[in-house]
C-alpha cells in the first residue's frame, strides 16, 4: 500500500504531493490516504464496495488548505467525514 501511495502523490494537484501515510479501515475494504503540499492537506478513501455480485471502487475526498488543516482540529474534522460513511 506504501508503493500505491507513493505513485498516488505524483498525481496529487499542484505538482504532486507528499504521502503521509495510509490507515485501513477496520472491517471493511477501505484505505484512507493522506496527502500534503505547500497548498492543500487531504485525506483520500478508497473503498471496495459491494452492489449485488459487483464489487465498485468508491473514492471520497476531503480537502483542507495546508494552513487551516489544524485550525479548529479541522483534520479531526474531515477525519470524521471519512470514517463517518456507512460501507457495509
Amino acid at each position: 500500500l506504501r508503493d500505491i501511495g507513493e505513485q498516488l502523490s505524483n498525481k496529487r494537484p499542484f505538482g504532486g504531493s507528499d504521502f503521509m501515510g495510509v490507515e485501513k479501515l477496520e472491517g471493511v475494504d477501505a484505505y484512507r490516504f493522506e496527502f500534503v503540499n505547500d497548498k492543500i492537506h487531504e485525506y483520500i478513501l478508497y473503498a471496495l464496495v459491494n452492489k449485488g455480485s459487483q464489487k465498485l471502487l468508491c473514492t471520497v475526498l476531503t480537502r483542507a488548505p495546508g494552513l487551516l488543516w489544524t485550525n479548529g482540529n479541522r483534520y479531526q474534522t474531515l477525519g470524521k467525514i471519512v470514517g463517518s460513511f456507512a460501507l457495509a
